[in-house]
């Protein structure tokens, strides 16, 4: 039995599009076989880079590809809730980057379309999946302290080579914030 892979489609040149691409080509299960953006020449010469195959002149022309079974959406927070709608209504899948929608009356049409549709529709969010939290909820499930009824994150963050550049100004606000490093 072969295995068929999801064929990814890309609404946007944004800068977090190569992150995506990079972690896709790391699965065995997608590909990124299309990108379009606002900007044609951009929508080209971000598929030169990221050697994404197929260049669509618009994002309605994506969405109406047979070649995308499912789209990446890293469009400005505002466009998040109009184009996810329009994937599903055009029989994709959505992944959409943080923040998920604007508001909570949104992501519930949003489900209830995916789920009438039989699609899958998610925020591009990979906390949840990683190791560490997955160990989390083992501890959590074996009740090994009790049962747990609540927990509450106060500040959530990474360090990296680009920590001064991201946070500065959080930094600026608040001295001290990421000493803890």
């Amino acid at each position: 039995m072969t295995e068929t892979k999801v064929r990814y489609g890309i609404l946007s040149a944004a800068t977090i599009v190569p992150r995506f691409a990079k972690g896709m080509r790391l699965t065995s299960n997608g590909e990124v076989t299309a990108i379009a953006a606002r900007s044609l020449s951009k929508a080209k010469e971000t598929a030169r880079e990221l050697d994404i195959p197929n260049v669509y002149p618009d994002y309605a022309s994506l969405l109406e590809s047979d070649e995308v079974d499912a789209v990446y959406i890293p469009l400005v927070n505002s466009l998040h809730y109009e184009y996810a709608e329009k994937a599903l209504k055009a029989g994709k899948h959505a992944i959409v980057e943080k923040p998920f929608v604007l508001h909570a009356a949104d992501a519930e049409k949003l489900f209830e379309t995916a789920s009438e549709k039989g699609l899958f529709i998610t925020e591009a969010i990979k906390t949840p999946h990683l190791p560490l939290y997955q160990k989390i909820k083992q501890i959590v499930d074996s009740e090994k302290y009790g049962r747990i009824r609540m927990s509450e994150c106060i500040h959530q963050g990474i360090v990296s080579e680009r920590t001064d550049d991201l946070h500065g100004s959080c930094r600026d606000r608040n001295p001290g914030l990421l000493e803890s490093r």
